[in-house]
C-alpha cells in the first residue's frame, strides 16, 4: 500500500517551510487553497484534513483521499506531482527530471474509488488508467471512456499496454457542458495538446509514460480508428533496477539494436523483469511530437549511453537516420553493454512497412546499419544475434494466405527472451531459470538451470569477438 504517513509528513514539512516564493502555511490556510483548487468541492472535509495536518505533531494516519489532494498540494507547495507520488511510494524516482519515466504502482488504484469500480472488472494491472480517468472526470469532460486491455500470447497471455479511448457523449444523452463544447471547437492537434498538458498535466503524462496512439495499425479491430486514444504501457513500462541488479552479469547493461517492428522493446522488457534490471522505451519518453522526435530521441539516447549505468536493458529499434546519428555513441560506450542484434524476415518487414509507413528500402537500410554496428562492436566484444524466422508466427486464414499471428509473435518474443537468458546463464554467469519470475515458469523443466524452449526455426546465438557474420545464409 501507499505510505500515506510519509506523504503526510512531507506535506507537513513543506507547508511550514519559509521560502521566498510564499509564506508558511498552516492546516487551515492550506485547506482553503485546496478547496479553491477543487472549485469548492475538495475530496476531503476540513475536519479530516485538520486531523492529518493540524497541530504541532500530526498523528492521524491519512486515508487514501490524501492521494486525491496531490494535484492541488503540488501546485500550492510548488512541488512536482511525481515527487509527492514518489514520497508515498507509488512512483519510483524518475530517471530524468524532465522525463519522469516510471509507471505508477498498482496500489494507487485504490485511491480513486470511482475509477477503481469502473476498471476492477477489466483485470488491469496498472494504476495509470485510473489516474488518467480521474483527471478526465475532474475536468467536467462528458466523455464516453473505454479501456481496452491489449493482451497477447497463447502460451502465457501478456498485457502489453492499455488503450484509453475518449469519445464525446452524443447530445441526445443531455446537454454538453462548456468544457466539452470548448474542446470540440479546437483542432485535432490542439485537442490532444490541451488534454495532455492542461488536464492530465505534463508531469503525470511523463511519469506514467503515456503517449497518444498515432496509428493503431493492424491491432485495431474496428474502424474507423479512434481520434483520441491514450496508450498506457504495462509490460513495456519504464522501470528502475531493483537493488543489487547492477551487479548481475558483471555490471553490464543490455542494448538491443534493430530496425522498427522487431519487438526489441518487448524483448528487453522481458529481460529486465527476469534480471531485476531497469528499462526505458523510446516510445514512452514524453517527447513533444505525436511520433518519435529524432532530435529528442538522439539527445536522450546519447545521454543514457554516456551515463554508463549498469543494470539496465533497453532497445533502439529505429530508422537508419537515428541509428546512424547514434553510431559513434554506441561504439564509444560498447565496453559497458552487451549488444543484442535483432533481424527478421520479409513477411514481417511487409507488415512493418504498413505499420510504420516506411519503404522496404528504409527498413532494409535500418537493419543493415544495425548489423554493421553489431559487427564493429564484435571486433572486441561478444554479441548475441536474434534472427526471427517468419514461419514461426504465421497462420493461414482460410488456407489461402499466410499472415502474421500476433499472439504467436508475442509467444516467440518471450521464447527469445528465455533463449537470451539461457545464453547469459552459460556465458555470463547469469541467474538460473528458477530466478526469472513468473513470465517464464512454463519453460522450467525438472531441475534444469536453463529454460526449455519449444522447437522453432528462429535462432538465438552467442558470438564471441570477431566471429559475427555480416549476414546469415538463411537470411531473407
Amino acid at each position: 500500500m501507499a505510505d500515506l504517513a510519509a506523504l503526510r509528513d512531507h506535506v507537513y514539512r513543506e507547508m511550514l517551510d519559509v521560502r521566498a516564493d510564499r509564506e508558511p502555511l498552516n492546516a487551515n490556510s492550506l485547506y482553503a487553497l485546496v478547496d479553491r483548487f477543487f472549485g469548492g468541492n475538495p475530496p476531503v472535509s476540513r475536519t479530516t484534513f485538520y486531523s492529518w495536518l493540524g497541530g504541532p505533531t500530526p498523528k492521524s494516519i491519512p486515508s487514501a483521499l490524501l492521494l486525491e489532494c496531490v494535484p492541488a498540494l503540488a501546485e500550492i507547495l510548488n512541488i512536482k506531482e511525481y515527487e509527492l507520488y514518489h514520497v508515498a511510494g507509488v512512483l519510483p524516482r524518475e530517471i530524468e527530471a524532465s522525463l519522469s519515466l516510471s509507471a505508477a504502482a498498482s496500489d494507487l488504484r485504490t485511491s480513486f474509488q470511482l475509477a477503481w469500480r469502473a476498471l476492477a472488472g477489466v483485470g488491469l494491472s496498472s494504476a495509470g488508467e485510473a489516474l488518467v480517468i480521474d483527471r478526465i472526470l475532474r475536468n467536467d469532460l462528458d466523455f464516453r471512456i473505454t479501456v481496452w486491455p491489449v493482451v497477447r500470447g497463447v502460451s502465457k497471455p501478456i498485457q502489453l499496454h492499455s488503450w484509453i479511448v475518449l469519445e464525446p457523449v452524443e447530445p441526445v444523452m443531455g446537454r454538453r457542458r462548456h468544457a466539452v463544447e470548448t474542446l470540440q471547437s479546437l483542432s485535432y492537434a490542439d485537442r490532444r495538446s490541451y488534454i495532455r498538458r492542461e488536464m492530465i498535466t505534463e508531469s503525470l503524462w511523463c511519469s506514467l509514460g503515456l503517449r497518444w496512439l498515432p496509428d493503431p495499425g493492424p491491432e485495431w479491430p474496428y474502424g474507423p480508428e479512434p481520434e483520441l486514444c491514450i496508450e498506457v504501457p504495462i509490460e513495456e513500462r519504464n522501470r528502475e533496477p531493483l537493488p543489487g541488479a547492477s551487479g548481475q552479469l558483471g555490471g553490464v547493461r543490455l542494448l538491443a539494436l534493430s530496425a522498427p517492428f522487431a519487438h526489441g522493446e518487448l524483448l528487453v522488457a522481458f529481460l529486465a523483469e527476469a534480471l531485476g534490471f531497469g528499462s526505458y522505451d523510446l516510445r514512452y519518453q514524453g517527447f513533444n511530437s505525436p511520433t518519435l522526435d529524432v532530435s529528442e530521441a538522439n539527445r536522450f539516447c546519447r545521454q543514457k549511453l554516456a551515463e554508463n549505468a549498469a543494470g539496465y536493458a533497453w532497445s533502439i529499434a529505429q530508422t537508419a537516420e537515428l541509428l546512424n546519428s547514434l553510431r559513434d555513441a554506441i561504439l564509444l560506450s560498447s565496453e559497458h553493454h552487451l549488444l543484442i542484434l535483432l533481424t527478421y524476415g520479409s513477411i514481417r518487414r511487409a507488415l512493418a512497412k504498413r505499420t510504420w509507413r516506411l519503404s522496404d528500402a528504409e527498413l532494409r537500410s535500418s537493419s543493415r546499419l544495425a548489423t554493421e554496428i553489431a559487427v564493429q562492436v564484435n571486433e572486441e566484444k561478444p554479441v548475441i544475434w536474434v534472427d526471427y524466422e517468419d514461419s514461426d508466427y504465421l497462420t493461414a486464414p482460410g488456407g489461402t494466405r499466410r499472415a502474421i499471428d500476433f499472439d504467436a509473435m508475442i509467444d516467440h518474443v518471450r521464447y527469445t527472451a528465455a533463449e537470451v537468458l539461457n545464453c547469459l546463464y552459460l556465458h555470463r554467469n547469469g541467474p538460473a531459470v528458477d530466478r526469472w519470475g513468473d513470465r517464464f515458469d512454463d519453460l522450467r523443466y525438472g531441475s534444469s538451470s536453463r529454460a526449455y524452449i519449444p522447437a522453432r526455426r528462429s535462432r538465438v546465438e552467442w558470438y564471441e569477438p570477431r566471429t559475427l557474420p555480416r549476414r546469415r545464409k538463411t537470411a531473407p
